[in-house]
């Protein structure tokens, strides 16, 4: 058996975790915030909420940069590819189906009471269940229960391309070769979609966020490798072409300034990581990195929580001069309980390991 890569650590990564999942709580709790109260919508840090969503984008990154270290892990340590599934799966559906239960319940009471509308009544039927509880719902075309769970279906579709390249590649021709397929995906899809725009199907239309994810730790593994920083230039020539001359909408969000992001926050995380040791190490990125540690728990209730969050806050009537106050209430409230699920919910499926995980 091949002798393990060492495992790539990068201490900030949570503080980057917490980062992202608090632009995304953001997002949505101003936005529902200023639908009861309009005249919030264009104040402040309402009118910068609203580009809360490109948190997806930096999680995307995140994750392409953790499963291909896990890839990387498992080629050398396990003959199949079982494993790595096992663990893919087990990290996203037993907290997923937590939160998946907790917003159906409330539905299920609303339709028992009568108090449904035929949106709810057609979330709840056994089909539609069924393609949720399997994060199949955006190849169905049916609606998502938890509202954010579509990014969960790319998710899980780029754990199965990253398994898929690991066995075909990877366990027979060593890590780089896994690596080199990925990367051709990534330029794939950017040439698909500078040719077709946003006819490209799912998964392969969000594809580059992950793909480059992929490349920092093929640039952070092998910094003095010619390879990888060949596949940057032409992925990101490659993007820049495509941003340059298209511009169209992929999952309701602008593919152009998705891919910005995404390209700034790689090159980012590739530019920083000789700086981790300190920055980690740094006080003021603790309580991002504590948040950051919970950021999939976070992530899956927050759209659920900060409405309750919102409904106690106006009960209270407190003075919420600019919205500021309701706004910073909620999303406290959201993250509070966030943590509570995490610790029953997310945290005793976690496989522990020797040395931090990323």
């Amino acid at each position: 058996m091949n002798t393990p890569p060492p495992r790539l650590s990068y201490a900030t990564l949570d503080a980057w975790r917490g980062i992202a999942s608090l632009m995304v709580v953001c997002f949505h709790t101003a936005g529902v915030h200023a639908l009861h109260h309009p005249e919030l919508k264009d104040r402040g840090i309402f009118w910068l909420a609203q580009f809360g969503w490109l948190g997806v984008q930096l999680f995307f990154v995140i994750s392409g940069f953790c499963i291909a270290n896990a890839a990387a892990i498992s080629q050398a340590r396990d003959p199949g590819v079982g494993s790595f599934f096992v663990a893919r799966l087990r990290r996203i559906f037993p907290p997923y189906w937590c939160a998946l239960l907790l917003t159906t319940l409330p539905l299920v009471v609303m339709q028992l009471r009568g108090a449904g509308t035929a949106e709810t009544a057609g979330m709840l039927t056994g089909g539609n269940i069924f393609w949720n509880l399997t994060l199949t719902q955006l190849i169905t075309k049916t609606p998502s229960i938890v509202a954010v769970s579509w990014t969960l279906c790319f998710e899980l579709a780029f754990y199965l391309l990253v398994g898929g390249a690991l066995a075909a590649f990877g366990k027979r021709l060593g890590v780089r070769a896994m690596l080199r397929a990925l990367h051709g995906l990534t330029l794939l899809c950017l040439i698909a979609q500078l040719i077709f725009g946003d006819a490209v199907p799912y998964p392969f239309c969000m594809w580059a966020q992950f793909g480059f994810g992929v490349l920092v730790y093929d640039a952070l593994t092998d910094p003095k490798s010619r390879e990888p920083r060949v596949w940057a230039a032409v992925l990101a020539l490659a993007t820049l072409v495509l941003i340059t001359t298209r511009d169209f909408y992929v999952a309701n969000q602008p593919y152009r300034l998705s891919m910005v992001v995404t390209l700034l926050f790689a090159a980012l995380l590739v530019g920083l990581h000789r700086f981790d040791t300190l920055t980690g190490a740094h006080r003021a990125l603790r309580g991002l990195s504590v948040i950051g540690g919970f950021s999939y728990s976070l992530y899956l209730t927050h759209h659920y929580l900060l409405r309750i969050g919102l409904q106690i806050f106006e009960r209270l009537r407190l003075p919420d001069p600019g919205g500021l106050v309701g706004l910073l209430f909620a999303i406290a409230f959201s993250v509070a309980t966030a943590a509570v699920f995490y610790r029953f919910c997310e945290k005793p499926f976690l496989k522990k390991r020797p040395t931090k995980s990323l």
